[in-house]
């Protein structure tokens, strides 16, 4: 995926900030809330109240949409060859099926298997191994944990009025949840089935652990980077009063994108929160829900002009490089 590039020098402070405005830019109406890439990079969707949309990452191409309306959040499976949603009308799994294995242009999809109908959720989340999926359940102060393949298995945290995001930790260890009209993050053991501890945050509340199990970022008026474990803040990220938009990891753990002032995306390095680059949409479009592609060469963004931009990482850092500014990582191959 190709597009203009340009890098740009803030007075004197030696960061750079550098954009991508990718030809790529695709089309998704209504209010957007969730974005995910197949696990092979091949495919890529988003959802909002009308519906999920489907492309072909290659070129952007739409190769298919369903009417899920109310969608919040959708996974794909670790194989592939899944979709894992939740949102008002509960939690399902629709079987994907590459009807051309050696292309992603033309798929096909199953009827859903309703895991909770008639249970309206908010976030949802899978462990790495896409054994567990854990939900937030809209109007109830609580949040359940669904072993997918036996959803009659599952149980339930309660007493957080407001829970609306959710983070479970790849290793299922686990579970970090938000609110959107409450107030603090509550961390759970999910193997204990128990309350870990309570990190007193204001306001709405985003979550999301880390790929390599070493961070929990969670993002309100500032965005804070916490050690798995100590849950003691390794640092902190200011952000405007609008709230914490989107914070969202590589695949390898080591870069952190975090939603700044609702039209930023600051590339960090995750352990030590060094920007190495600011990510700008063009014109006044909002952005939010970052999300990175499997290899993390790619980092996907959604905005308000019923667009999802992706910015080509591989091409930025090699642009830095031939200006001897390029942070301290091996540059990897494009998808």
């Amino acid at each position: 995926m190709k597009g203009n590039f340009h890098v740009r020098f803030s007075g004197g402070c030696g960061r750079v900030t550098a954009c991508t405005y990718p030809t790529g830019a695709l089309q998704i109406g209504g209010p957007r809330w969730s974005q995910d890439f197949s696990p092979d990079g091949r495919l890529a969707a988003a959802c909002c109240a009308e519906g999920i949309c489907f492309w072909d990452f290659a070129n952007g191409k739409v190769v298919a949409s369903l009417p899920e309306g109310g969608c919040r959040s959708l996974m794909f499976t670790p194989d592939g060859q899944g979709l894992v949603t939740c949102g008002a009308n509960g939690l399902a799994r629709w079987p994907i099926t590459l009807t051309r294995p050696s292309q992603a242009a033309d798929i096909a999809i199953g009827s859903p298997e309703r895991l909770s109908a008639g249970v309206p959720l908010a976030d949802g989340t899978l462990s790495a191994d896409g054994r567990w999926v854990a939900v937030a359940i809209l109007g109830t102060g609580s949040a359940a944990v669904y072993e997918l393949a036996h959803p009659t298995n599952r149980f339930v945290f309660t007493n957080q009025p407001g829970v609306e995001f959710i983070s479970l930790s790849p290793n299922g260890r686990w579970l970090a949840t938000g609110t959107w009209d409450g107030v603090d993050v509550k961390v759970w053991d999910v193997p204990e089935r128990r309350l870990a501890c309570e990190l007193p945050l204001p306001g709405p509340t985003i979550v999301n652990f880390s790929p390599d199990n070493r961070w929990l970022v969670v993002g309100s008026s500032s965005y804070e980077v916490l050690a798995i474990g100590s849950w003691r803040a390794r640092y902190r990220v200011p952000n405007a009063d609008l709230g914490a938009l989107g914070a969202a990891f590589s695949p390898d753990g080591r870069f952190l994108a975090v939603v700044i002032e609702g039209h930023t995306i600051e590339l960090l390095d995750a352990a030590s929160g060094r920007v190495l680059a600011d990510l700008e949409a063009p014109g006044q479009w909002f952005t939010s829900c970052p999300h990175f592609s499997p290899t993390g060469n790619y980092l996907a963004a959604i905005v308000t002009d019923r667009h999802v931009l992706v910015w080509d990482l591989s091409r930025l850092r090699s642009e830095l490089a031939n200006l001897n500014l390029n942070w301290d990582a091996p540059v990897a191959k494009t998808e």
